[in-house]
């Protein structure tokens, strides 16, 4: 049970490190106007979001 929380764990926070990765590179670095990169910058933190959300309800059910 112990490797699995590992492994559940590890799982989520490279998610985590590729959405901010990804999704902050496409936000700092577009080349568009200011109105595409608020939409990304919005579509990233909603993921980022329900991620959150997604981790804290499988950690509360699953790891007691």
């Amino acid at each position: 049970m112990v490797v699995l929380k590992w492994l559940f764990h590890g799982v989520f926070f490279v998610m985590f490190i590729l959405l901010a990765y990804f999704g902050g590179g496409s936000v700092l670095f577009a080349d568009g106007e200011t109105g595409e990169r608020v939409v990304t910058a919005f579509f990233v933190i909603m993921t980022a979001a329900f991620l959150g959300m997604v981790y804290h309800s499988l950690c509360r059910h699953f790891f007691k």
